[in-house]
Order: C-alpha cells, then structure tokens, then sequence
C-alpha cells in the first residue's frame, strides 16, 4: 500500500493519492491520537527547514517508511509499506547470523585437524625417507598450507562490511615493510578496515610473482575523484591476465588474494585494474569516488 499525501503546515490534508477520499480532513483523522504530536512536529520542521525526513512508522504490526518532502508552505507525505520487506530482512539477517556462526565452528574443527596433521608432519620429518617419499611429504605440507589458507580466507571474508570507517591510508602504508615510496599524506578513505590486506596483498603479488624490489605509491585527484596509482619494478602482469587475476581461484596458489583485494574495495564502492605494460612493472589503479574520501589539511 502506497499512498501520498499532501498537507499544509497545520495538517490539514490538500491534496492524497489513495483510494480514501479524505481531502479535507485533518492529519488527527488518520493517525491515532498517541503519535499525532510527534506527526505535527515532523511536518512543522520540514516547512521551516525546507529539508526533507524519513520516519518509520509502526501500526497494528505493520510497518511503513514515511518520507515528507518540503513543497513551499505544504509538505507532500509518501507512505510505504514495509512490513513484508522488514519481515524478509529480519529472517535473513537471522540466517545469516546462523549460517556464520556454523562457519566459525567448522573453521575452528578444521584448524585442529590442521594443527594435528602438521604435528604427524614434524615426526615423520624426522625419520630416515627416501627420494619419493620426501616428494610426497612436501606435496602433503603444501596442501595442508593451501587448506589453511583458504580457511583464513573465509574468516576474512565473513568479516566484510561488519566495520566501515573512515581509514588513513599513510598509516596503512606504513605498516607496509619494505622499500616503498609514496606520496599520499593526510587522506582518509572510507572503506573496511580490511583495505590494509588489500596492500599487503598487492606487496606480497609484486614480490612473490612480479620478483619486484622497489614500490611506489601515489595518489592524484581527477574530476570523478580519487586514483592511487600501485608501481613496482617487476615483470608485470600479460595482457591476457589483466582482468583475469581478480577472479577467484586464478593464481599459482588459492586464487584469492586478488580476489579478496576487489571484494574488500567493493564494499564502499571503490574500484581496482591492473593498466602496466607487461616486462616494465605491475600498475594497480584505485578508484575512490569522491564522497568515499577526505583530505585533512587542505591537501596531501
């Protein structure tokens, strides 16, 4: 049920889209007797502020979002049902809230099970092996590895969007080790917290595939807002695996470091590409729309 009203700052209904002919009557006809003060009030302050508020309604059980818009003297009043989609949310949420906490527990079984077989590991290390089965060993460690870490993986991601704030990046950076230059001080991104894996990823990507020394950072304002610029010395990254890279399981090992990166950005909007000429470095542009930055000091 949608209904628009329009009243003048007394209340007095002007004008209503409905199937109820009530122009002429007062916002006191419609609103039970408890709430209509509060009413009153909130349409009082739209005229006087010419700023438009959103007010969710309960009734009978039932739920509506109810949005007054300023118009000159009079206000216009949109009612909308909610109560199916706040009734849908809530049971999802619930499902949610117990899809992650089964997550937790078999992320917590499974680590023991890591623990004890990595322990099984350390004795039989210890014995006399021959060629084969010392290949076989490693095979095993690595993919015990490779368990491991696509567990943390789903720690990482279950935590997305839990905590937005606003982050410095220069802090961020700086917990980066290593030979790193940048230029990007007194900038405040918001965006998860997480945003630091998403350098520690791009470090550990230029070092472990591009066999990159040096990192430089760099940020430039433009008209659509904000671009940090990720520069290393590597190898680069081939044309044919510019977009490919952030999909998920591409990669030599899990697949997901990149992948993550552009899911963790993605949270508030922000965006990722890879735009080097491969054999002269990897170059990682951000997109950080305007209102998702700020700049402390006038300038960076």
């Amino acid at each position: 049920m949608d209904i628009v009203i329009i009243t003048d700052e007394a209340g007095n209904i002007v004008k209503m889209v409905s199937n109820e002919p009530i122009v002429g009557k007062h916002l006191s006809d419609i609103i039970p007797e408890g709430d209509l003060a509060m009413a009153l009030e909130v349409v009082a302050r739209v005229v006087r502020a010419q700023q438009s508020e959103l007010v969710e309604y309960e009734l009978n059980g039932e739920i509506f979002d109810i949005r007054v818009f300023p118009s000159e003297s009079e206000v216009i009043i949109s009612v909308k049902d909610m109560t199916e989609k706040k009734r849908l949310g809530k049971v999802l949420r619930s499902a949610n809230e117990k899809l992650q906490i089964l997550s937790q527990i078999t992320r917590h079984d499974i680590l023991n099970y890591i623990m004890a077989a990595n322990g099984y590991l350390h004795f039989i290390r210890e014995d006399t092996l021959d060629e084969t089965s010392s290949r076989y060993l490693k095979e095993v460690s690595r993919s015990i590895s490779g368990i491991q870490e696509i567990v943390e993986f789903t720690r990482a991601y279950d935590d997305l969007g839990k905590d937005l704030s606003w982050v410095s990046l220069e802090s961020t950076i700086l917990n980066l080790r290593g030979n790193i230059r940048y230029d990007c001080r007194n900038i405040e991104i918001y965006a998860d917290p997480m945003i630091s894996k998403v350098f520690y990823n791009l470090l550990d990507n230029s070092r472990r595939h591009g066999l990159a020394t040096k990192v430089c950072i760099k940020c430039k304002e433009s008209d659509q807002g904000l671009v940090i610029t990720w520069l290393d010395d590597g190898c680069g990254v081939p044309d044919i695996d510019k977009e490919r890279i952030f999909h998920k399981g591409f990669g030599k090992n899990t697949g997901l470091g990149l992948f993550l990166c552009k899911e963790i950005l993605s949270i508030t909007g922000i965006s990722i590409r890879e735009v080097g000429e491969h054999g002269k470095g990897a170059k990682f542009e951000i997109y950080v729309s305007k209102d998702k930055y700020k700049i402390k000091e006038g300038n960076f």
